[in-house]
This record gives structure tokens, C-alpha cells and sequence, in this order.
């Protein structure tokens, strides 16, 4: 039998170094050998779920896919009753735009680390969505339309620091490539899924769901307060819009 365990031990420096994440982020290139390290809040009995679903072969993307993840994605907003937080490449799914919606006009506080500009061309494309940047000011415009306040939808834009004042096309950390849902600090979704609208109906994908108050607290503190922290407020969002300049560089950059 094939023991994954001995083989990881022997691929990877053992036992993982204690480095945080917030050292982590703060110096990349010192600590490129090591490892992050394992989130061990939860205890033994801690309930999980896998989902997933199937890929298509056909464009457009499916618009009213309804598989395991698809409702896992909206659960997460659409049962959370204080807050939701959450990571994403892309944004422009529909269904998880009104959930967003939603859940700020029942109180809750949405707040989400997006990465500006990214793959803009692709998701300028007809059929995709939209980019970030757009979906974000046509967010905003929702609540103003609907009297929700401001400030129950915080999305920020990642960023390598505090000081950097806006964030660095072509430098490290331009990029945020995680995919993680947590509501009322209670659940966790931790998935390849993007909640765009190529995620949610084209491609193939899977998410691991963690029912526990300790171990999404943990994950929170460690991960998603700390990128938080230092990404950059969007504080004037009907500003936004088509960035050209981005727009061309996300063709030539590989995005």
C-alpha cells in the first residue's frame, strides 16, 4: 500500500517549521523554502463535507448550474446571520452577486480581499461576467439603489502592505489566488471555486467544508484578518470602472 504520509515526510523539511503567516507574507523571499504553517485548531471530531461538480463542455457557462458546490457557495450566504468573509480571484457569478445583496439587506456584513485588475481580459469577454473592478462599483450601486448601508459590504483590494498605496501591477502579491468562504465565523469552504461566472457553470471543481467554531476562527486570525489588514479600501467606488491601461497589461502579462 502507498503511504502518503511517509512520502510527504520525505518531500518536505520535517517537522514544518513555526513560521506565522503574517511573517509569511511580510518576507517573501527569505522564507520561499519553508512552509506555512499547519492550522491544528480544530480537535478530532471536527464535521467536514466534500463537494464538487462536473465540468461542461460548451460555452456559455451555465448560469443556473445547481450542483453540490453551487449550493454550498450560496449557503454560505445565504444562511449567515452576522457575517460572511470571504477570498476570490474573479467575482461576476449572478446568483452570487444577489446573495451578496441579500445578505447585506439582512444585516450581515460581507467583507471580501479581491485582486484588481486580474485577468481583466479574459473577464471583459462576452458572457464572463465582467471584471472586478465593474462588478464592484455595480455592487456598490445595488445598496445605494436599495438604501443598504455602505458599510455592510467592505471589499478591499490585496496588496502586498499597509504602505503600499495602491496595489503594485507586475510586483509581488499583486495577486491573491485564494478561494475561501467563512460564515459567522462558525463554517468554512475552502475550494478551488471561484465565484465567477466560469467557476460556476464551466469548469470542474471541489471544496472541502469545515462545520467548526475553532477552526474557522483560527483560519480567520491566521489568514483572512491578516490579508485584510493590509489590503487597500475601495472608499470611492462609483470611481470605478474600465481600466484600459490594465486591461492591455492583463494581455501581455499572463494574468
Amino acid at each position: 500500500a502507498l503511504d502518503l504520509a511517509s512520502m510527504l515526510r520525505n518531500l518536505l523539511p520535517w517537522p514544518l517549521p513555526h513560521i506565522s503567516i503574517e511573517e509569511a507574507t511580510r518576507h517573501p523571499k527569505s522564507i520561499t523554502h519553508h512552509f506555512p504553517p499547519l492550522f491544528d485548531q480544530g480537535g478530532p471530531d471536527v464535521p467536514m463535507m466534500f463537494v464538487s461538480k462536473p465540468p461542461y463542455d460548451h460555452l456559455p457557462a451555465e448560469s443556473n448550474a445547481d450542483h453540490p458546490i453551487n449550493r454550498a457557495a450560496l449557503a454560505m450566504f445565504d444562511q449567515a446571520k452576522s457575517e460572511v468573509s470571504f477570498f476570490t480571484a474573479n467575482l461576476n457569478a449572478p446568483k452570487i452577486l444577489d446573495a451578496i445583496v441579500s445578505a447585506t439587506a439582512r444585516k450581515v456584513t460581507v467583507k471580501a480581499v479581491l485582486t484588481k485588475g486580474f485577468e481583466d481580459f479574459s473577464e471583459a469577454l462576452p458572457g464572463q461576467g465582467g471584471t472586478n473592478a465593474v462588478v464592484v462599483k455595480g455592487l456598490y450601486a445595488r445598496l445605494a439603489k436599495a438604501g443598504i448601508p455602505a458599510d455592510r459590504l467592505q471589499i478591499r483590494w490585496s496588496r502586498a502592505s499597509e504602505t503600499q498605496p495602491e496595489p503594485d501591477v507586475g510586483g509581488e502579491f499583486r495577486s491573491s489566488h485564494i478561494k475561501a468562504i467563512f460564515a459567522d465565523r462558525q463554517v468554512s469552504m475552502v475550494t478551488s471555486f471561484n465565484l465567477d461566472t466560469q467557476s460556476w457553470g464551466g469548469s470542474r471543481e471541489i471544496g472541502v467544508i469545515v462545520d467548526d467554531a475553532k477552526t474557522t476562527d483560527g483560519w480567520l486570525k491566521q489568514l483572512f484578518d491578516v490579508d485584510f489588514k493590509k489590503a487597500l479600501p475601495i472608499t470611492k467606488p462609483d470611481e470605478l470602472g474600465w481600466d484600459l491601461g490594465q486591461l492591455w497589461r492583463s494581455t501581455h502579462m499572463g494574468e
